[in-house]
């Protein structure tokens, strides 16, 4: 019989390796997956949490990406904290 059911279809691309990946960028793909797929989805999310893994803090990240930090877009804040407690010396953060 086969190894199991769930396999590589459809699954999102988001944590896949890239070669222009940096150190953060890694170790987020590698800590992070799940809350990397969850901002994929939400263009305002995926503008902020591509800021903060380049190497932006998170307010700044909001203001450029012209969402309000006060009530920033779903998924962003959890991957922001995921980022910070398990790639904080890798991004900076």
């Amino acid at each position: 019989m086969g190894q199991g059911g769930m396999g590589q279809g459809g699954a999102s691309m988001a944590c896949e390796a890239a070669p222009n990946d940096t150190v953060c960028i890694t170790c987020a793909k590698d800590n992070c997956c799940m809350q990397i797929e969850q901002c994929e989805l939400n263009m305002d999310c995926k503008c902020v949490g591509d800021c903060v893994l380049g190497g932006g803090d998170l307010v700044g990240c909001a203001t450029q990406c012209n969402v309000n930090f006060m009530n920033p877009p779903p998924g962003a804040l959890a991957l922001y904290q995921c980022a910070q407690g398990s790639c904080g010396t890798q991004c900076g953060l």
